[in-house]
């Protein structure tokens, strides 16, 4: 079983940063935990980039935050990816 932890900022090369780390990692059929994030529109395409090789790999994606989501791209990107 394969566990990490990859920390990020979120400015943009951070994210992109972390999806590097991510494609890497590459895990498969895992659960994977996205914690304390606030971004905005901005990253919404890095993210699902990342969303969709998670998927792709048959992980679930687990979104766990305090922040208020109040962008309705970043709620329908959760949304039509089924990020839980």
């Amino acid at each position: 079983m394969l566990s990490s932890v990859v920390f990020s900022d979120f400015e943009v090369d951070a994210i992109k940063g972390a999806n590097q780390i991510l494609n890497k990692l590459n895990p498969e059929n895992s659960a994977v935990i996205f914690a304390d994030l606030n971004f905005n529109d901005s990253a919404i395409e890095l993210y699902e980039e990342a969303f969709r090789m998670l998927k792709a790999n048959g992980n679930i994606i687990i979104w766990l935050d305090h922040h208020t989501i109040a962008s309705k791209n970043v709620k329908n990107l959760l949304k039509n990816m089924q990020i839980i």
